[in-house]
């Protein structure tokens, strides 16, 4: 989940409303929270419907008992909305099938082939005095993300935003004694100083890496191992619980074993190979628009069939950037209040047409 420091007991979220009439909702979910129907008594003009789709995107790996988790969590809005339909965005089939045999309505849509492909794209290394690096790391400074199987790379690059959590400050500074060589490319460019890096400038930053990490033992997606490969750059990564690994392909990746030597030897091989960028980043295009394509048709069919209405989502275009960044609830509220007028200032232009 992406939140900051000592924010933990708030309620960070992203949401978005994809149609008004019919109700269509993405948010994003944690057990005993689900996103944008946790805001209904805050946006009644929104959620008092008869009807409606609620996508719900998990913030980590689903196993057998998190898919109970969330079955309940489920149960109990359907109780208070009986006619609207939740849906659980599955990171792979593995999880679809936990999730549906706690009864729960799942289908794959990986929230990794949600990244904006405009943003992480190939570019050429254009920071004067930057360096050039083996390996970068778009990670948290935290325990989980296992920085220290990086420090045998001879040259490395941190992307990270704030760690969060009650020993988030030492948490942070136990992750960099792992990696002492390691470069902050946060403070690289702000003259030592941490700056979180919009993602247009961390994959600015990307272009002057060669290989990308993902080191954690179990996460959710991680949509920074799509990002890597959209900007051109190869994997290493760690067998890992999730659905990380879903867009990863030969011979552009490879899974190795917790390690610091195996990892380190992975990066030399993928450099060595001194693939083509473009080459990663059409094959990994290519297995992102299967999903997004399949999900669309996942999704009409849905509300033809169980809404009866005549909506039909002519892209994926829509759900594009979901959980690039969480918020706290205020400022979800006030994203759909604006998305709903958005949406009604276009049905009513087309009611004048």
């Amino acid at each position: 989940m992406e939140a900051n420091p000592g924010q933990e007991n708030e309620q960070w979220l992203d949401a978005k409303l994809i149609s008004l009439d019919p109700l269509v909702t993405l948010s994003s979910i944690e057990a005993g929270r689900l996103g944008a129907m946790e805001l209904a008594d805050d946006l009644p003009d929104i959620f008092d419907r008869q009807q409606g789709l609620h996508l719900l995107s998990p913030t980590w790996a689903i196993d057998h008992g998190y898919a109970g988790l969330i079955a309940d969590d489920i149960n109990r809005l359907s109780s208070r909305f009986p006619r609207h339909r939740f849906v659980v965005l599955a990171g792979n089939e593995a999880e679809q099938f936990d999730l549906r045999s706690h009864g729960v309505d799942a289908m794959v849509l990986n929230t990794s082939a949600l990244v904006d492909e405009r943003i992480w794209q190939v570019l050429e290394p254009s920071l004067e005095n930057f360096g050039t690096y083996n390996a970068v790391y778009n990670a948290r400074l935290m325990f989980y993300k296992r920085h220290f199987l990086a420090a045998k790379i001879p040259s490395l690059l941190l992307l990270h935003r704030h760690s969060f959590g009650v020993d988030a400050e030492q948490e942070t500074s136990q992750v960099r004694a792992t990696v002492p060589h390691a470069v902050s490319a946060n403070e690289r460019l702000h003259q030592g100083d941490y700056v979180e890096l919009s993602p247009g400038n961390a994959a600015i930053a990307m272009a002057h890496s060669r290989c990308g990490l993902a080191l954690s033992a179990i996460e959710g997606t991680m949509k920074a191992s799509v990002e890597y490969m959209l900007c051109g750059l190869p994997v290493v990564s760690t067998a890992a619980g999730g659905s990380r690994s879903r867009y990863y392909c030969n011979p552009f990746t490879r899974i190795v074993g917790d390690d610091p030597d195996e990892v380190a030897a992975a990066v030399a091989h993928l450099i060595e190979q001194d693939f083509d960028r473009h080459a990663i980043r059409n094959q990994v295009s290519r297995l992102i628009a299967f999903d997004r394509h399949n999900a669309m048709l996942s999704i009409n069919k849905i509300i033809e069939h169980g809404m009866g209405s005549g909506f039909r989502m002519k892209s994926i275009a829509p759900m594009i950037a979901f959980k690039q960044h969480f918020s706290r609830k205020a400022r979800v509220i006030e994203r759909l209040r604006q998305q709903a007028a958005d949406l009604s200032g276009l049905v009513d232009g087309a009611k004048s047409q």
